[in-house]
């Protein structure tokens, strides 16, 4: 830009030296000065600093970084810039500038500084310096040295430093000091030896008019071998009065005035106005020195002064720049005082700084313009140049701008409250909010439109940036609606995308109704879809992506946040637009279940603001990281993610506090202690500005509902639930609809309510399929499991629910138990009358070479009843030939290969020696048998209840444990104990239809389990019996020849007693 093409060339280039006295001695002890990474040169003024130092780099040949600081570096962001541009200009390689210090750096300023000066010294070449000269002209504030100490801390690392000042440095550089990262060279050093007086007498006078010996070496011995006062003093080396100076007893500035103030009587008229005239500029092209003196030799007389080695300097560029010494200029500009009227004074400063303005060198000619009282001149530079400074981050030096004005002229230009409010919006946004008010008020009475809409826009963005009750807001929705409409023209585009984004943020938050919001909605689409270059906007396509997703339609929410995405792989683009599609993208992937992507994105966006110092997303990637923990049922995650929240919301009344009691409670929520859930909750509940932002009031809403509900407290419960639903149908808020009817379903289901909990649940679910939503805020993963598996029995929406519970990871309820088909177990086996391994509902291929001790491992491990199951046991069964510790190693191989055949390592469960099947992955058709049979026993006697207990278990049962083949003897008690325990639930629910009158259901139950069992005497001579008790004796025979094909005559067994009598009955 403009502003920085000549700015570099005086404040960021060395001196070009004349001929100078080379000082060997002070280059030697640089040299050793340069074993520590940084050189603090400090001495009064006139010692020389500058010029041994430019010295000893054209000596050594080294490329320096040279950074003359001023009164405006004070400001850490004009810092910033123009270090970014000395960047530039010595590394040109680089296309990639250095960051600007923009807001969004401010809470990481420290690793902000260190990124960038480490960056810096990276681009520069191993040989080069960073120089900063003249350290002690910025303001002692604490934070601009802390940083600089930090900045040059890391920047050492790679390149060396030196820094030239008249003070030590300040308390901010007490650690570097410690740690020995100093060296110093002070003005004893700096002083000039009788070797190198004698030779800057050579070099001034001439060999021909040198004078004697002991004169100079008393020249020297008076001045302690100051060097500006040497020089200046050999300008009067003829006279008496020279050597009668009481140099030891003055400042070095007395010193220097009395002695200037000689040499300039001896100067010509037109060289003392000349040099009167020039004075007031910093520096000077010979261009700007003739426009200023209107003197046509202005060139050749820099030319002298700098050649005649006259307290001036030139530093290179396309021009050479010429600089008065400090001591001279000041100097000088007392003379200018002291012999010309003030209004002349004024008149070349005013001169002066129009040439500065005209070179752009902006903040020297404020200051100009602020000496010369020239305030209109600088409201003029402030409407100029304020959005320029503001985009750099300079808010600081923009705000000096603006204190140099009187207060009355504000009200008469509006435009100055305007741009102060700007310069304090981040820092200070309460502040803000009144300025930006102000100016509002003053645009509305002159009917300045453009004003009110950008001041509206301010007051909207300041209560954000202050994150402080945000019904604040509410005032200025009334306003601006009764102003604007959402067709109306704008002054301008940018005007119109400012506006419309916080049109849209305060309504998204105040109210988000279809008939205000939408459309505002509309016209911000139509702002994404015909406006150039706008997705670079990142604050208005973030917007709208996590509105979408509060309305829960994550496909549109996709699509903006695929457009950061694509502005955020851009590779100049600056941290901020990188973690705005973090940010905007984690709650999309949990709410879509995808927590693994979500804690991928937030760590990925946490090391961006860590390397960056950009943490104004933090506390937004912290909340995601904390949902996507807890999706994955990582506690102690969670728990982290929760404690580095907390600091950065702390003010009762930041709002986004409300949103971390909210994830508080429900860690607590999740670990069962319900009572402190709800005291921070309510806590939440009673966050200032909270009421009447519909979004999070709802959040908070469902999770108070949930909690009263788990508490007793149902009439609460209802009232915040209805609450909740009735926002969300306001909203059109498919998320909020989503939970609302789980929760709605989960209480019937609680109260006995069956339709209308399986209603709600219908309503839930459908939502949730057609939107896509995996997780949501206050997700209980018991109860979420408890109405999939009441879905699943209702076969309400099988598949979706099916494919919520794999995402999830929901562990089976008791409910789940008996859904061996619907429930997505990971892994299934069935071993009553066959055995099957089934993965994720697909059966396991057989194996040309079927893993042997794997299954015979699964199989004892199950007979053995898949709990605690000792490894010995285990061991001395399968191997029993093993010795030592060979069968511990062969077990443990051959669990690792049952793992990989099972596609899980959780499904196998060892520890302290003992080894268990994980009953939340697995389902086991004979542990859920056993199971039931003892629920069946514990029943007896409630007939109701006994029933579906014996039809389960009956179902259950579909041949012998591990199947018809032979099996090995550890198997024998549990088929024979399975096999008992079907007989007797045949038997019982047989008896209950008959007690029932239902004799035909128990005919075919009977009949169906002698399918099952043909073996089984006890259910031939029931079937029998009930055949001859409904006077049907054929089927009774029919029976009886069956039973003595399958038992008598295949099994070789004799009929039992009991059996031989029922045989007579039937001749």
């Amino acid at each position: 830009m403009s502003h920085s093409r000549s700015a570099p060339i005086g404040k960021l280039s060395p001196p070009r030296l004349p001929a100078i006295v080379e000082r060997s001695r002070l280059y030697r002890l640089l040299d050793r000065a340069r074993k520590r990474p940084v050189v603090w040169i400090n001495a009064p003024p006139g010692f020389g600093k500058t010029t041994v130092v430019a010295g000893y780099l054209r000596a050594r040949k080294l490329r320096p970084l040279w950074y003359q600081m001023d009164e405006g570096d004070r400001d850490l962001a004009t810092f910033f810039h123009y270090m970014g541009l000395a960047a530039r200009h010595a590394a040109p390689r680089y296309r990639r500038p250095l960051p600007h210090l923009t807001p969004e750096y401010l809470q990481g300023l420290p690793t902000f500084t260190r990124r960038f000066f480490e960056e810096l010294s990276q681009r520069l070449r191993t040989a080069s310096l960073l120089v900063l000269d003249n350290y002690q002209e910025v303001s002692p504030d604490a934070l601009f040295h802390e940083m600089v100490a930090l900045g040059v801390e890391a920047a050492s690392a790679g390149i060396g430093v030196m820094i030239m000042s008249r003070e030590l440095p300040p308390p901010a550089f007490a650690r570097l000091q410690a740690a020995q990262i100093i060296s110093f060279i002070d003005e004893e050093d700096l002083r000039l030896t009788k070797t190198e007086a004698r030779a800057v007498v050579r070099l001034h006078t001439g060999s021909n008019k040198l004078p004697r010996l002991a004169q100079i070496d008393t020249l020297q011995n008076k001045f302690h071998g100051w060097v500006a006062g040497f020089v200046l003093i050999l300008e009067q080396v003829k006279t008496v009065r020279a050597d009668q100076i009481a140099a030891d007893q003055q400042t070095p500035q007395v010193i220097f005035d009395y002695l200037a103030r000689e040499v300039m009587r001896r100067l010509s008229p037109e060289t003392q106005r000349f040099l009167l005239r020039t004075a007031f500029l910093p520096n000077m092209t010979a261009a700007m020195a003739t426009r200023l003196s209107e003197e046509a030799s202005a060139g050749d007389m820099l030319a002298r002064l700098y050649q005649s080695r006259s307290f001036t300097e030139r530093r290179a560029g396309v021009e050479s720049l010429y600089q008065y010494h400090p001591l001279f200029r000041e100097f000088l500009r007392a003379q200018a005082r002291a012999v010309l009227r003030p209004d002349q004074v004024a008149d070349i400063q005013r001169a002066a700084a129009s040439l500065l303005e005209e070179a752009e060198r902006v903040e020297d000619a404020v200051a100009l313009y602020a000496e010369a009282g020239q305030i209109q001149e600088i409201v003029r530079l402030v409407m100029a140049r304020g959005p320029e400074l503001l985009q750099q981050g300079r808010s600081q030096t923009l705000e000096s701008w603006l204190t140099q004005v009187p207060a009355g002229l504000y009200e008469q230009e509006p435009w100055l409250f305007y741009w102060l409010a700007s310069c304090r919006l981040v820092t200070a946004p309460l502040e803000s909010e009144a300025i930006f008010e102000k100016a509002f008020e003053r645009f509305k009475a002159q009917d300045n439109m453009a004003g009110m809409l950008l001041s509206w826009a301010g007051i909207i963005s300041s209560i954000q940036f202050s994150w402080i009750d945000l019904s604040r807001f509410d005032r200025w929705i009334d306003i601006m609606l009764k102003m604007v409409q959402p067709g109306a023209a704008f002054p301008s585009t940018e005007i119109d995308i400012q506006f419309t984004f916080c049109m849209v943020n305060a309504l998204m938050w105040r109210r988000p109704y279809a008939s205000v919001v939408v459309p505002w909605i509309d016209r911000a689409k139509n702002l994404l879809e015909g406006v150039p270059g706008i997705e670079t906007y990142s604050p208005l396509v973030a917007q709208m992506s996590n509105f979408c997703a509060w309305l829960g339609d994550l496909d549109a929410a996709d699509k903006y946040a695929k457009i950061l995405k694509s502005a955020a792989e851009c590779e100049t683009n600056l941290p901020l637009m990188r973690l705005t599609y973090y940010a905007n993208t984690t709650p999309l992937a949990w709410l879509r279940g995808h927590p693994k992507e979500t804690l991928r994105l937030v760590q990925e966006g946490l090391a961006i603001s860590e390397k960056t110092g950009v943490y104004v997303f933090d506390s937004a990637l912290l909340a995601a990281g904390f949902y996507g923990s807890l999706f994955l049922n990582e506690l102690s995650s969670a728990e982290h993610y929760l404690k580095r929240s907390a600091c950065l919301v702390e003010h009762p009344a930041h709002v986004m506090r409300a949103n971390f009691l909210l994830m508080q409670a429900w860690m607590l929520r999740i670990k069962g202690d319900l009572s402190k859930a709800w005291g921070l909750l309510q806590a939440g509940l009673e966050v200032r500005g909270l009421h009447g932002s519909p979004y999070p009031e709802a959040l908070l809403s469902c999770a108070a509902a949930e909690l009263l509900h788990g508490l007793g407290e149902e009439e609460r419960a209802d009232q915040y639930l209805s609450h909740a639903l009735r926002i969300a149908k306001g909203m059109g808020s498919r998320v909020l609809q989503f939970m609302g009817n789980l929760f709605q379903s989960q209480f019937a289901f609680d109260r006995d309510r069956r339709e209308e909990a399986l209603s709600a649940l219908r309503e839930a679910l459908a939502v949730g399929k057609q939107s896509g939503f995996s997780f949501f805020a206050w997700f209980v993963p018991e109860n979420v499991a408890r109405l999939c598996a009441k879905a699943l029995e209702a076969e309400i929406e099988t598949e979706y629910v099916q494919e919520l519970i794999r995402i999830t990871r929901l562990a089976p309820t008791e409910e789940s138990v008996w859904l061996p088909e619907a429930w997505p177990w990971p892994v299934k086996i069935y071993t009553l009358g066959r055995f099957e391994i089934h993965l994720d509902g697909i059966p396991l291929a057989p194996r040309r070479k079927a893993p042997y001790r794997v299954l015979h491992l699964l199989k004892l491990l199950i007979a053995l009843g898949a709990k605690d199951v000792s490894i010995s046991r285990l061991v001395d069964t399968l191997w029993p030939e093993a010795e030592g510790d060979t069968g511990q190693e062969t077990f443990s191989k051959t669990v690792q290969r049952l793992r990989r055949l099972l596609a899980s390592e959780q499904v196998i469960q060892v520890r302290d020696g003992k080894v268990s099947l994980n009953r939340a992955l697995c389902w086991t058709d004979v542990l859920v048998f056993e199971e039931l049979a003892k629920e069946t026993a514990l029943s007896r006697g409630q007939l109701d209840g006994l029933v579906p207990l014996y039809e389960r278990l009956i179902e259950l049962y579909r041949g012998p444990f591990l199947g018809e083949d032979e099996v090995e003897g550890w198997a024998d008690d549990r088929r024979r104990a399975a096999r008992e325990r079907f007989i007797q639930a045949v038997d019982g629910l047989s008896a209950s239809y008959r007690e029932a009158g239902q004799a035909e259901q128990a005919l075919s139950c009977l009949e169906k389990a002698l399918d099952v069992d043909p073996f089984a005497e006890l259910l031939y001579g029931r079937l029998i019996q009930l055949f001859q008790s409904l006077s049907r004796p054929a089927e009774a025979k029919s029976v009886w020849v069956r039973y003595r094909r399958h038992v008598v005559e295949r099994a070789g067994r004799d009929p039992s007693e009991a059996m031989q009598r029922l045989a007579k009955t039937l001749v």
